[in-house]
């Protein structure tokens, strides 16, 4: 049992020495190899040291690649900046010359016609002479032989140049010598009535 015993402490230290030792010389052999300036004449030399040099080389490989995975070190992601291609401002197009305004043409004023005065067509005027009388009849109207009934017409005493004016409405017997039978109160106006029969020149 003893024995046994003491078989089983001494494997548990050997095991925890051998693995002391290998982290110890995976933590230093590293430290050396990057210390340690590569010399030139292992690379030159022959046969076993070559051999020799390779696969010392091949175990810092490893080593390194054991210690690289196992010390991973993040890298800051690189920002990626997008620049925005800004297009050339565009050439500044020259500016046209003005072309010069001709002035402002004034406009002449429309003349101004005055409207065509109406033009009244004055019949000219129709005269005769001849004798009036006179008899009882509507005042401001006479008689006569020819004119259009409802002529106005003027009477004039040749002899005093007295005037009145009546209207026909009525007819007179045709008497040589007589143009005219005027109402008592036109007779009146241009000459008396004891005259009976006056010359006259009736105009209408």
């Amino acid at each position: 049992m003893k024995g046994g015993v003491l078989r089983t402490h001494i494997s548990t230290r050997t095991r925890h020495a051998v693995a002391v030792s290998a982290v110890a010389a995976m933590v230093a052999l590293p430290l050396l190899l990057l210390g340690a300036p590569s010399s030139p004449s292992a690379s030159a030399g022959g046969g076993a040291s070559g051999t020799v040099s390779q696969a010392e080389g091949q175990q810092q490989r490893h080593l390194r690649r054991i210690m690289l995975v196992g010390n991973k070190v993040p890298v800051p992601p690189t920002s990626t900046t997008t620049t925005t291609s800004v297009p050339p401002a565009p050439a500044s197009t020259p500016a046209v010359a003005a072309t010069p305004t001709t002035a402002a043409r004034v406009a002449a004023p429309a003349p101004t016609t005055a409207p065509p005065a109406p033009t009244t067509t004055t019949r000219p005027m129709a005269s005769a002479t001849g004798l009036a009388t006179w008899y009882s009849w509507r005042a401001g109207q006479c008689a006569s032989p020819s004119l259009p009934m409802g002529t106005t017409v003027t009477v004039r005493n040749v002899a005093t140049g007295a005037t009145a004016s009546c209207v026909v409405t009525d007819r007179e017997a045709s008497n040589p010598g007589r143009i005219i039978d005027l109402d008592t109160s036109v007779f009146s106006a241009i000459a008396p009535l004891s005259a009976g029969a006056v010359s006259v020149v009736v105009s209408w």
